[in-house]
């Protein structure tokens, strides 16, 4: 059989076989293929999705027998991962040994690539180089979304 990863990536081969994954390749897509010949040694352990948003990929995990986790601001101040508490209380878990997986979404709306100079909608914020962190220009509600967004973006390295 095939299977899609969640970066695009295909794999094929027999079930129960993982040399053909190319395990160069993102991890969930690894995951993906394999979690069903690696469950028994995860139980016990958890999934963590952090900028979980619907949280698909935790429910998966649920569905597989895995515990799982997931934050998200829409869930209340307690995931906010700008509150600092919030990012100690994240960082406590991993280091508590009981995650084994972790997971994150980082919000793009400052650092999407569909902000472009088109003329057909908002311009871009930020670019890979010099203003990698926003243009020196922004204000207002530009320059709030990209400082918000570079600080989920620091404490998530932090965090990782």
């Amino acid at each position: 059989p095939t299977t899609r990863g969640a970066q695009g990536v295909r794999s094929a081969g027999r079930k129960g076989d993982t040399s053909h994954l190319d395990h160069r390749g993102p991890a969930p897509c690894w995951f993906e293929a394999s979690l069903r010949h690696k469950r028994a040694h995860l139980c016990g352990q958890k999934f963590l999705e952090l900028y979980a948003g619907s949280a698909r990929l935790s429910r998966a995990f649920a569905a597989q027998g895995v515990a799982a986790e997931a934050w998200d601001i829409d869930y209340g101040t307690d995931n906010d991962l700008l509150k600092e508490v919030n990012v100690q209380r994240a960082l406590r878990e991993l280091r508590s040994g009981d995650v084994c997986f972790l997971w994150l979404a980082i919000p793009c709306s400052s650092w999407s690539r569909a902000r472009r100079k088109d003329g057909r909608g908002p311009g871009p914020l930020r670019d890979d180089g010099v203003s990698l962190w926003g243009f020196d220009h922004l204000e207002g509600k530009d320059l709030a979304k990209v400082q918000e967004a570079n600080r989920l973006v620091k404490n998530s390295c932090r965090i990782i």
